[in-house]
């Protein structure tokens, strides 16, 4: 890892990772993070065949290297092999079985920082104890977002790059359990969050407004009491909600969800009777199978109302490789154009059976990585992936074909 005059950053991170998929559907996996040693080298063993990334950072105190006349300093920046600023301008390595690629280098590139303070205004009881900086586009992997602690209702973060970034409170309450070592967590009651623009002058007196935390009241509508097992749950977007936000409705169907931070929410349904499906979900008499916008004026004031109906349709199928054997244990999709989807995974003979089904066009289709439920990119392989029209009642058949590894890095490439 080397600065831009060619020098080795002794105090680098550097980390490896694979990244498949497209959008907000990118998915990481096999990462691994180093120090380098005190030449600045780093070596990664043991890779699974596949496109790998390359990120490196100074993990060292910024360096104050501010100019006269100028308010902004001057920082080593994270940077992506061989000195790209995101992801988009970085090169892949590609990695075959056995094979070795030596004598990288990663050139960290020098840019113009500058320093972000604030406040935490209406403090109270269930406030957070620190704050989360991420780049607004952030969607997967990002091994340098930054937390800062509140400190008398302030925090501040230092050599932060000009961009887009979101700001919010941690939404969980932690502390250490002294009898087991363990932290302990809860959901903070009070939460914040704000996008900012950060240019080359330093922001002194950013302001983070705490709202109260909501709670969902819902119903469910179906013939009949509510059988046990369903379950709705609340899914957030950010990496910060440790864990989802779910209620086992009442034999009346209703439930009650909360607290919840501000912020957007999926709604997912599971556990569904057999032979039903969800023809609705309405907040406040809306559809809102896209999400809940929680940040929104009057949020928490309507009813959540998911309805079931009997009479779902099912697809069955087999799945087969590239040389027609079936493919056992793989995870089969059924997805409308919207992104509602439901699984299945095959059998010992590769057959499934996907159940629940609402009436509607679905593509099915199975991937040795699963990353084809965002619709862009699932539109690269559309030749190779069936569309089924199902109707209420309806069992319809299938047989699909594996969807390789290879193809789909080859796909994410063009």
């Amino acid at each position: 890892i080397l600065d831009e005059d060619g020098d080795p950053v002794p105090q680098a991170q550097v980390a490896c990772y694979r990244s498949i998929g497209s959008g907000a559907i990118k998915r990481t996996q096999n990462s691994s993070v180093k120090e380098v040693d005190d030449e600045a080298n780093f070596t990664f063993t043991n890779l699974k065949p596949g496109r790998y990334y390359l990120m490196a950072w100074d993990s060292a105190p910024p360096r104050r290297e501010r100019q006269a006349g100028k308010n902004a300093d001057e920082s080593l920046s994270p940077s992506y092999y061989p000195s790209g600023a995101d992801e988009k301008a970085a090169t892949p390595i590609h990695i075959s079985a056995g094979s070795e690629v030596r004598n990288i280098e990663i050139r960290l590139r020098k840019v113009r920082v500058v320093r972000i303070r604030g406040k935490v205004a209406n403090p109270g009881d269930g406030q957070p104890s620190g704050v989360h900086l991420n780049h607004k586009d952030s969607t997967h992997f990002d091994p340098t977002s930054r937390t800062a602690r509140i400190r008398d209702g302030a925090f501040e973060f230092n050599a932060v790059e000009p961009g887009s970034y979101i700001v919010e409170t941690d939404p969980n309450l932690g502390d250490w359990d002294q009898k087991t070592g363990e932290l302990r967590t809860s959901t903070a009651t009070l939460f914040a969050r704000r996008a900012i623009e950060v240019g080359l002058r330093d922001i002194d007196d950013l302001t983070l407004e705490l709202k109260p935390a909501t709670e969902v009241t819902g119903k469910i509508h179906m013939d009949g009491k509510v059988s046990k097992g369903l379950l709705v749950s609340l899914e957030s977007s950010s990496v910060y909600l440790r864990r989802r936000s779910e209620a086992e409705p009442a034999e009346d169907g209703s439930f009650r969800i909360g607290p919840l931070p501000p912020v957007e929410w999926k709604v997912i349904v599971s556990g569904l009777p057999e032979g039903a499906y969800v023809k609705s979900i309405r907040y406040g008499g809306q559809d809102v199978r896209a999400g809940i916008d929680l940040t929104a004026a009057g949020a928490g004031a309507g009813i959540l109302e998911i309805t079931l109906v009997p009479k779902a349709a099912t697809i069955t199928g087999i799945v087969r490789d590239q040389k027609g054997d079936p493919v056992t244990r793989a995870i089969v999709r059924a997805c409308t154009n919207d992104g509602i989807s439901q699984v299945a995974v095959t059998r010992s003979d590769g057959s499934f059976e996907i159940k629940n089904l609402a009436p509607g066009d679905f593509q099915v289709f199975c991937g040795e990585e699963d990353v084809l439920g965002d619709p862009a990119f699932r539109k690269l392989f559309e030749k190779q992936i069936p569309k089924v029209t199902v109707k209420e009642g309806s069992h319809e058949r299938v047989d699909i074909t594996l969807i390789t590894k290879e193809a789909i890095e080859a796909a994410e490439v063009k």
